[in-house]
């Protein structure tokens, strides 16, 4: 079994994507048809002013959250912040998924399998090699069933 050290970075693409999925939705918000509803135009400027603001706080959110600093992956799927703290094992779930330059992590606990958490990556928050070294340890487990 070989174990990786992965250390990730900020990403500039993850901002970036939320701020796309929000023009998708405010253009989508202003797209209604014409006189469909009574005081659209009210409920379209409400809509677009608390999306505005929704989006604002995500973006500056994952401007400041973003999964950063040193793991271990091994070869069956476990990763494991190093820290100086001790290590928590968490296991890489089957519904984990790579979507071209992004992966959406599912980390079940190892101690506690009710316990799960989320993370999207993306490729330039690490090195090359190690985004595709992640994404064949997924491909791994996806066609390997565990017991989680």
């Amino acid at each position: 079994m070989s174990k990786y050290r992965i250390e990730l970075t900020a990403s500039r693409i993850l901002p970036l994507l939320e701020i796309s999925w929000g023009a998708v939705l405010l253009v989508s918000i202003w797209c209604w048809q014409d006189n469909i509803l009574a005081a659209q135009v009210g409920l379209q400027v409400g809509a677009s002013v608390a999306l505005f603001g929704l989006l604002f706080y995500l973006f500056k959110r994952a401007l400041t959250q973003q999964v950063s600093g040193v793991f271990m992956l091994d070869d069956e799927g476990r990763w494991s912040p190093i820290s100086p703290y001790g290590m928590c094992a968490w296991q890489i779930h089957t519904n984990s998924k790579v979507l071209g330059f992004l992966a959406c992590l599912v980390l079940v606990d190892k101690h506690d399998s009710k316990r799960k958490k989320r993370i999207w990556l993306a490729k330039d928050q690490m090195q090359d090699g190690d985004f595709r070294r992640l994404c064949r340890t997924i491909y791994r487990i996806h066609c390997t069933p565990q017991s989680i």
